[in-house]
């Protein structure tokens, strides 16, 4: 019931590493605590992120390979601190198996996944994180991802949330036949997903696919849609500019 709102509160240290300091004061004040060691921890993930670049792996070099696992091997160190203290904290899992996932971890991927739903049986956020680890870029595919949302929604009368795992896959393979540029197909597809549910991110997905098409008139419809929930999103922005 209130684990999108624990999900949004750390959401903030996933982009914001000026906060570094802060946190560091707030764990010494509370050594006992597992939310400033959950927030540190997200921060060194950010920061691995950003040694390592965005861009595709044959064109990012060793050093800045060796930069992201140094930091990765912090943010687990703190975020497994975390687990400790408490176990039901699912964004912890879902930084866990994203770490694994980026290493090329298949094993280690699928544990971090199994202890967060033993512990938070019923986890939207856990099964989310997990699913968008599944697409081919990731070594899964969509075949998985197909299996995998049939298995979670059995579960729907507990939280009835897990029901949208069925547009996020139509989100993530949107973005992988895109990736292709498969424009048509991957139109479908976030067609699909917002006939499930008209979020943000799937607005602004369509606009994307829309801008490869030429459609610029529906991309601007989309993305003032998706300003609608994220009013003064940077990014929404600059795109809609």
């Amino acid at each position: 019931m209130y684990e999108g709102k624990i999900v949004d509160a750390y959401g903030i240290f996933d982009f914001e590493e000026h906060l570094f300091p802060k946190v560091e004061l707030w764990q010494h004040h509370f050594p006992e605590s597992p939310h400033p060691r959950l927030a540190k921890g997200i921060l060194y993930f950010h920061l691995g992120w950003k040694a390592r670049g965005n861009k595709l792996s044959s064109n990012t070099l060793e050093e800045q390979f060796k930069g992201m696992h140094h930091y990765f091997e912090l943010a687990e160190h703190e975020i497994r601190g975390t687990i400790a203290i408490n176990p039901n904290l699912s964004p912890a899992y879902c930084k866990l198996l994203k770490i694994a996932a980026a290493s090329g971890d298949r094993e280690d991927k699928y544990y971090w996944y199994r202890e967060g739903i033993k512990q938070i049986p019923h986890s939207y956020h856990v099964r989310e994180c997990y699913l968008e680890k599944l697409a081919p870029k990731w070594g899964g595919s969509y075949e998985e991802i197909d299996n995998f949302v049939s298995r979670s929604i059995q579960d729907h009368k507990e939280n009835p949330r897990l029901l949208l795992l069925k547009a996020l896959a139509g989100y993530i393979r949107a973005g992988g036949y895109r990736g292709d540029q498969l424009y048509e197909k991957a139109l479908i597809e976030i067609n699909e997903s917002i006939s499930y549910v008209k979020r943000w991110n799937n607005y602004y997905k369509r606009t994307q696919v829309y801008m490869d098409l030429g459609e610029n008139q529906l991309a601007l419809e989309d993305i003032n849609e998706a300003l609608v929930a994220r009013p003064g999103a940077f990014y929404l922005l600059v795109k809609k500019a």
